[in-house]
């Protein structure tokens, strides 16, 4: 078994090349238990740790394997996770390289799959745990690119466990080994027949390789014009020779999970070329009629099959993690928690939900204003027009800009509707503070719609800072900085000036689009002309600030004088002066007690002050 599972499921055996009793290096033979072209895998005995291992052993000093094991010692070296299998030691003994690793009694997850007929939940719940051992090399950047139901062990005691990493990649070395492959050019072995796609034992194996003592992680274990991997569980870039990464092994998960769901693969074809073109134009076989797998659970693996990795899962957890998700469980847990929030609010939660509804309603126009700007048309005619320019990475910058641009404004409505509930329906903000930060989010929006009208008629300088210019557009986290939007001076509120500041806004979201996608001559043209309307708005609000101010400020002379306590700070009510006759002077005038508290005791000191030298007139 060209796997090395370190099992001991295999009945029939050939004669043992290390016979019990024997010695190898420190290890004690115990029996052989495995077979492949490379050599063995024999059940052995550690005396130094005291402790049974699974004992790989080449059977000759060929380069391309001795490569290969060594490869598979140093990934799993890498890997200490529960669902893969423990590497503990490796050497070499005469001119025979060796590998110790854990030993799993039990058996491989394709066995227990053919043993007997099981429920989907049960297949799905193995595979999980495969999952998680696959996502842990990928977390350490490692890509197995032979992922297949041959290459997981169950325990006897339920545990599940990736093995065999003997073709790893680092992801780093994600590169294309050589210009695509034509299918008419995919190589068969170097000897014999070319394997069948339906056999899951037919690995395709490298050429010989470097030097052993130059071989590391990173040593590729092809050269051009080769295949390494598992007809039928291979993924299109594979076939094409092009960069592989996580998403990779991905593509062999979701095969192998399919098979195990289905009873079959799901592509046909009766050779590698066939195999290949059903995997390249994504024709997967259509579903058993009589099963009962979700049709949720097959979306998730049709994702997971699609030709073009930037369609599938981002990375194994995130598929993992749907893959998990239990829609009935999650609608009980819902069902629970929501009966228990209603036995214990009651009628006060009722109406409080009418109560938001009703504001609700008021705060669903995010969505239509981000359509204006953002919508599947202009997407694709950003496409297209980045395409036509025939660059080569033209493809990959349309889909990151598209990626950038509907995450962009998915956050904007969000903010929007966001914005609009805290003062409508929760009543946290007032309108002031909400008319600021819907003033911010218009003008994120504008600056969208203009970026997009500039990518829409690229060329291939536009081109080729598409993505640069998606990702400089300014970030709404500022449009929740309230104290810098509330502290900008008022704009006029004239109609026509009103129209005019938004045609200025309007001229530099244009601009700026321009420069970010370095259109700086055209930039330049259609800033010319917005210098002196811009600075007519700016005089405009300049006027505005200014009365603004000379009004805050007369009120704080006013302040002022009234803290010195010379009198002047006493609002006089306007009318004629009240003469006092026995004083020969005026009468204190009426004090208006709105001016505060101090006003009012010093009218009334001033008053008390002229009492009492009438009184001692009128005595004498």
């Amino acid at each position: 078994m060209d796997s090395g599972a370190q099992t001991l499921e295999d009945a029939s055996k050939p004669e043992p090349d290390l016979l019990a009793g024997s010695k190898f290096d420190r290890y004690v033979i115990l029996e052989q238990v495995g077979e492949g072209g490379f050599g063995a895998v024999y059940a052995a005995y550690d005396p130094k740790l005291d402790r049974k291992v699974a004992l790989k052993v080449l059977r000759s000093s060929g380069k391309e394997y001795e490569a290969r094991l060594l490869r598979e010692a140093q990934a799993m070296a890498r890997l200490s996770h529960p669902n893969v299998v423990s590497v503990f030691d490796t050497g070499i003994v005469g001119d025979r390289l060796f590998l110790a690793m854990e030993f799993v009694q039990g058996v491989t997850l394709r066995k227990w799959q053919k043993a007997a007929t099981r429920p989907w939940p049960e297949i799905l719940k193995k595979y999980l745990e495969a999952g998680r051992g696959l996502d842990a090399a990928h977390v350490r950047e490692l890509v197995h690119r032979d992922f297949k139901p041959d290459n997981v062990l169950l325990a006897d005691t339920g545990e599940v466990k990736v093995t065999d990493f003997g073709i790893v990649r680092l992801t780093s070395e994600a590169k294309p080994e050589g210009m695509p492959m034509l299918l008419r050019d995919l190589p068969s072995r170097p000897k014999g027949p070319p394997p069948n796609p339906d056999d899951a034992e037919a690995t395709l194996d490298a050429p010989p390789m470097l030097d052993l003592p130059a071989v590391t992680l990173g040593t590729p274990v092809t050269e051009l014009g080769s295949l390494v991997g598992t007809p039928g569980y291979m993924a299109p870039e594979q076939y094409l020779l092009a960069p592989l990464d996580a998403r990779t092994d991905q593509f062999a998960f979701a095969v192998a999970l399919y098979e195990a769901l289905y009873g079959k693969r799901p592509f046909g074809g009766d050779n590698i070329v066939e195999l290949a073109h059903a995997a390249l134009e994504g024709r997967v076989r259509e579903a058993p009629k009589t099963t009962d797998v979700p049709v949720r659970v097959r979306r998730i693996l049709l994702r997971s099959l699609e030709a073009e990795r930037e369609k599938r899962y981002p990375s194994m957890s995130a598929l993992l993690a749907d893959l998990a998700r239990d829609p009935a469980r999650d609608r009980r847990r819902v069902l629970v928690v929501a009966l228990g929030v209603v036995a214990v609010v009651g009628v006060a939660l009722g109406l409080q939900r009418a109560a938001m509804s009703r504001g609700t309603e008021l705060c669903t126009g995010a969505d239509a204003l981000s359509r204006e700007v953002w919508n599947p048309a202009v997407a694709a005619a950003i496409e297209k027009s980045l395409v036509a320019t025939e660059l080569p990475f033209a493809q990959d910058s349309a889909m990151r800009t598209r990626r950038q641009l509907d995450d962009y404004m998915e956050r904007w409505a969000v903010q929007h509707r966001q914005t609009c509930e805290a003062t409508r329906v929760r009543g946290e903000q007032s309108d002031v503070v909400m008319t600021a930060r819907m003033a911010c989010l218009e003008d994120a929006r504008r600056e969208v719609g203009a970026l997009a009208s500039v990518l829409s008629s690229a060329d291939k300088a536009v081109a080729s800072r598409a993505v640069e210019a998606s990702l400089a557009l300014p970030g709404l986290e500022r449009c929740k900085d309230v104290t810098s939007l509330t502290a900008m001076a008022p704009e006029p509120t004239g109609t026509l000036a009103k129209a005019e500041i938004a045609g200025v806004r309007d001229g530099l979201a244009k601009v700026k689009a321009e420069l970010e996608a370095g259109k700086v001559s055209q930039a330049a043209d259609d800033a010319a002309p917005l210098v002196p309307r811009a600075r007519v708005v700016l005089a405009a609000g300049r006027r505005g600030a200014a009365r603004l101010g000379n009004r805050q400020g007369r009120r704080g002379d006013a302040r002022r004088e009234h803290r010195r306590g010379d009198g002047r700070g006493v609002h006089r009510r306007r009318g004629p002066s009240r003469r006092d006759p026995r004083r020969g002077g005026d009468t204190p005038p009426p004090v208006d007690d709105r001016r505060g508290p101090q006003a009012g005791r010093r009218a009334l000191v001033e008053g008390r002050r002229g009492r009492p030298r009438s009184r001692a007139r009128r005595r004498r």
